[in-house]
Order: C-alpha cells, then sequence, then structure tokens
C-alpha cells in the first residue's frame, strides 16, 4: 500500500489539514489527538489494515508522528504479505 495513502488517511482520521510540512509532526504533542482517542486511532488502523500494533510498536520515538505511523502500518502490512 503507498505511503501516501496512509499518511492522508492518518490527516483525515486526526482532522489535521493536508500538508507535506505536517508529515513529522508529533500529533500527541499538537494536541490533536489525546490519550483516550490514540486507543481509537489504534483500533481502527487494526482493523481497516488487519494488523496488529503491539505495545512495543508504540515505544518507537518515530510512531509519534503522521509520517512514522504512516511507516510502521506499510511495514506491518508489507511484513504480512510475506509471511503468507
Amino acid at each position: 500500500m503507498p505511503n501516501e495513502f496512509v499518511i492522508k488517511w492518518l490527516f483525515k482520521f486526526l482532522k489535521i489539514k493536508y500538508s507535506k510540512k505536517k508529515i513529522n509532526l508529533y500529533f500527541m504533542n499538537e494536541k490533536y489527538i489525546d490519550s483516550l482517542k490514540i486507543f481509537e486511532l489504534i483500533s481502527t488502523i487494526e482493523k481497516k489494515f488487519n494488523i496488529k500494533i503491539s505495545q512495543n510498536d508504540l515505544q518507537k520515538d518515530t510512531v509519534g508522528t503522521i509520517k512514522g505511523m504512516a511507516d510502521l502500518i506499510n511495514d506491518k502490512i508489507n511484513r504480512k504479505k510475506i509471511s503468507k
């Protein structure tokens, strides 16, 4: 799945106007999402993309950015395809 699709989907979910300048935005720090909404985000990602996100995945520094989360999603999707 192209990373651009996932990035745009994340912008839409987070209700942030799409801008390439904001792909490295730490969406938790910028108050686009609170600690409760992050659970909804993870649950929605897991259902939409048919992947599992672990606590270890969420520990990575980059996962707090839109690009980092999109990279994680794409990595999980690609690993799943390889393991089939």
